[in-house]
């Protein structure tokens, strides 16, 4: 490119060419070019009609020594030449500018799981005030995050023809918090762990406890998590709380329905308004526990009194220290169950059982009931078979529509019948299940009281008498006291 004319630049204009009125000009950035014609004043050294100046010829070279190479508008120069405007400027090259690369960018993808803190829809336009859906479950490797990596930008050119580089976008780290884990191409960060999600100083983390700094109400909804629950307060009637993990709770749990994979600690007890359920495939512990229903896949540990409640426990049941005392309702272990006392003065009706697998026990009950309704249904379609066969025999045949009912009467009745047959088998397996059961003891550190319904494995015996101290257990010959 030829050197520069030492001329003074005006405004964002730098010259390169000013003789003989024609006068050529750059923007700072070089990306535009423009001519403009001033005719010279009559008597100058210089006269303006010494050179063709506004020749496409004249003008081609002004530009190829100025270097003006690039986006050359020869439209714009032409018509420069044949219609020459006079102390105006016209545009006659146009650089391309950089493209600036983009700056990288995270997306939150755990925000965008529809998951909003408003009640969850029922049928008929009614919502649920406790269903909210709070809590923000992930599961090891669910993606948290994405990036969308920084682009270098595309490059521009000058009208001189010189590249201009172009500027990369900013680059972003993920927001990478505890047990999470980026992708090896840094572009996704996932759960390292089952858990919640927690967003703390810009960092992205999944924690495996979700704790609840008060009470379970319509503050919170009901809860679901994936690990462990910690609740500093109650859970109110009709909310529910459910974790894969433990559940602990500080405070009193109402009429509410706790479901646990691991252990259920509840330091406030129970006040179940014989609405609470408690199940854990762990064992229990609670301070107390009145009008509720607990149910353990190991341990239930209550300190103290049991009243109008149903207890099962697939290992032990302890009611701890003196006010361990069991009054009226069902206790229900395979290994052992230990008390203060059980029953009460009055007689209030009480039954303890040991010695039978509670999910046998309660199999054995749901077996008797579909037997006794499965049998129902087929003397009642016995009744009707009989029924639509005399009317046959009398009228030496059926319209269509009551020999289809005959046909279909009698077809359920071969698969009741089928299905009554599995159900005595079943009965029969359980029942042998329960004759084998004969470990187990009760043991009352206290006093027994009259009215007590003690079973253990497939013998029964009613307490008749006050007893204190005693351990139950079945023998040769029944239930033994010693």
């Amino acid at each position: 490119m030829a050197e520069d004319i030492a001329v003074p630049a005006s405004g964002d204009r730098k010259v390169l060419y000013d003789r003989y009125g024609l006068k050529l000009a750059v923007t700072r950035d070089w990306l535009q070019a423009y001519l403009v014609y001033i005719p010279e004043v009559p008597g100058k050294s210089q006269a303006q009609d010494s050179v063709n100046v506004l020749s496409e010829k004249f003008l081609g070279e002004v530009l190829q020594e100025r270097g003006i190479v690039y986006g050359l508008q020869t439209e714009a120069l032409a018509s420069f030449v044949a219609h020459p405007s006079y102390h105006t400027e016209v545009m006659i090259a146009q650089g391309l500018p950089a493209v600036p690369g983009e700056d990288a960018k995270i997306e939150i993808v755990y925000d965008k799981r529809d998951h909003a803190s408003a009640p969850r829809q029922l049928e008929g336009g009614k919502v649920d005030l406790k269903d909210l859906d709070l809590t923000l479950n992930v599961r090891k490797g669910d993606l948290l995050a994405r990036k969308k990596p920084a682009t270098e930008g595309t490059p521009g050119r000058k009208v001189t023809g010189e590249d201009i580089p172009a500027k990369r976008g900013k680059d972003r780290s993920l927001p990478a918090g505890r047990n999470t884990e980026v992708s090896g191409d840094g572009l996704e960060l996932r759960a390292a762990i089952d858990g919640t999600v927690s967003r703390v100083a810009n960092k992205i983390s999944v924690v495996e406890v979700y704790t609840i700094q008060g009470d379970v109400d319509y503050s919170t909804g009901n809860i679901s998590f994936v690990g462990t629950v910690e609740v500093g307060g109650s859970v109110l009637s009709g909310f529910r709380v459910q974790a894969k993990g433990d559940i602990t709770i500080r405070g009193v749990v109402e009429g509410a329905r706790i479901a646990s994979g691991g252990h259920v600690t509840i330091r406030g007890g129970i006040q179940g308004a014989e609405k609470a359920e408690i199940e854990a495939e762990g064992s229990i512990e609670a301070k107390f526990v009145n009008s509720a229903r607990l149910k353990a896949g190991e341990s239930i540990r209550i300190s103290g009194p049991v009243m109008h409640s149903v207890l099962e426990a697939g290992d032990k049941i302890e009611l701890l220290g003196r006010g361990g005392i069991l009054n009226s309702g069902m206790a229900r272990a395979t290994q052992a169950i230990e008390a203060e006392s059980i029953g009460t003065e009055m007689g209030v009706p009480t039954t303890v059982e040991v010695g039978v697998d509670p999910t046998v026990a309660r199999r054995m009950a749901s077996v008797e009931t579909e037997i006794k309704k499965v049998r129902q249904n087929i003397e009642k379609l016995n009744q009707a078979i009989a029924t639509l066969n005399a009317l046959k025999e009398n009228q030496g045949s059926l319209p269509p529509e009551r020999e289809k009912m005959l046909l279909d009467s009698i077809k359920t009745r071969y698969a009741l019948m089928a299905s009554a047959k599995q159900l005595d088998e079943e009965r029969r397996d359980l029942e042998e299940k329960m004759k084998q059961s004969r470990q187990g003891y009760i043991q009352v550190r206290g006093t027994l009281f009259p009215g007590v319904t003690i079973r253990i494995g497939d013998s029964t015996s009613k307490v008749d008498h006050e007893m204190k101290h005693v351990t139950l257990r079945r023998g040769e010959e029944g239930i033994t006291a010693t």
